[in-house]
């Protein structure tokens, strides 16, 4: 009896050791890999996971998955691709860096911005404008209504039209050109507008005016006609 029970427990160890095991590296393979990206826009990469899933972003505007994993860069930013609760952060980062946007918190109050970015170098009730070291992009302008920043303008130097429109489409979605003002926009993603970017030549200067306003606006970008305000700021008259 003793024999047979003893006979009996070396074939259930022999057995549990022949059981295939589950190292770490195997489990880490059944997760989203990789779990951070760096890309470009227009970039793609495939993510893969080692389960059935299903592929959701956080922001399409920014990166897009397909349902096999496949994610494209659309835009400059940063979000997350879910496969399942799993989570790779994506980030797409700029090609062209023409200049530094200008500040688009449209609650900031003039004084506001002067304590951002110090003493302007012209200032009148309804805008303030600073002079830059970026021979590229001289000027930034700030324009105001109800002492809420309304618009921020950047000049940029004419003969780097390329550049501009390469700077500002891989960080907004282009909308098109009317009355010689190039439009984009941006979304929130869920297709709602949230802030337009017109650019146009300023008559008479090798400037191009680049305006950002608000959703509530946008409608009337290819209108709004700020290039006399801008001419005033560009003189300093």
């Amino acid at each position: 009896m003793k024999k047979n029970l003893s006979q009996c427990m070396m074939l259930i160890t022999a057995f549990v050791f022949m059981l295939p095991s589950c190292s770490e590296d195997e489990k880490e393979s059944i997760g989203l890999t990789p779990k951070n990206v760096v890309l470009k826009a227009g970039d793609t990469i495939k993510l893969e996971y080692g389960a059935t899933c299903t592929w959701t972003s956080d922001n399409d505007f920014i990166a897009s998955v397909s349902n096999n994993g496949m994610v494209t860069a659309n835009h400059v930013g940063n979000t997350f691709i879910k496969a399942n609760d799993d989570l790779c952060e994506v980030k797409v980062s700029p090609v062209y860096d023409l200049y530094k946007e200008p500040c688009i918190d449209w609650n900031k109050t003039k004084s506001e911005i002067i304590n951002m970015y110090g003493t302007p170098d012209l200032e009148d009730y309804n805008s303030i404008s600073y002079n830059t070291t970026n021979t590229k992009a001289p000027a930034v302008v700030y324009f105001f209504n109800n002492n809420k920043l309304s618009s921020s303008t950047v000049m940029v130097d004419s003969s780097y039209l390329s550049d501009l429109t390469a700077f500002l489409s891989e960080r907004y979605e282009y909308a098109g050109y009317s009355g010689g003002t190039y439009t984009f926009y941006r979304n929130n993603n869920n297709g709602i507008l949230d802030m337009g970017i017109g650019f146009k030549k300023l008559s008479g200067y090798r400037l191009y005016t680049v305006m950002y306003i608000p959703s509530t606006d946008v409608k009337s970008i290819s209108t709004t006609d700020y290039t006399e305000i801008v001419k005033m700021i560009v003189t300093g008259r």
